[in-house]
């Protein structure tokens, strides 16, 4: 091999190096999900998501929220969460944990009452992120209090 295919070889390797770097070097937000059943040792039905930061830099999960069933005036809701103004803060590899019970699927405010039909959380960029199978959730959790 001659140095130009050396120098190439280098120039290419040092690339996909920094390029991995760049790429984890962000905030990235994983968001889990479970239905836990009734039990009585445990108590009532509930739905269970974890937001997960698998980034290198810190973020902010600011609400949690989600679509509203009956868009009239309101499309969606959500609470502010964490103990200041910027919201609960991430760090890389720490998470944020969270339980809905029934009760917690309705949405009412000084001029309305509706039910959420799906649930999210957003972070300080605006972004949301859906909590996975939410709308299933949120069903079986309406039945079981129907019943």
């Amino acid at each position: 091999m001659d140095n130009a295919t050396i120098a190439l070889i280098i120039a290419v390797l040092s690339f996909a190096v920094s390029f991995w770097n760049v790429f984890r070097d962000r905030s990235r937000l994983i968001v889990k999900s479970k239905f836990i059943p009734a039990h009585p040792d445990y108590g009532p039905d509930r739905i269970w998501f974890k937001a997960i930061n698998k980034g290198r830099r810190p973020i902010y999960i600011r609400t949690i929220g989600g679509n509203l069933r009956n868009i009239s005036a309101h499309k969606w809701t959500g609470t502010r969460i964490g103990k200041t103004d910027f919201g609960e803060k991430l760090e890389e590899g720490q998470f944020y944990e969270a339980y809905w019970k029934a009760g917690d699927i309705y949405a009412d405010g000084p001029d309305f009452e509706d039910e959420y039909v799906d649930i999210w959380l957003e972070d300080s960029h605006g972004k949301r992120h859906k909590v996975p199978r939410s709308e299933k959730y949120i069903q079986k959790l309406k039945a079981s209090r129907d019943c």
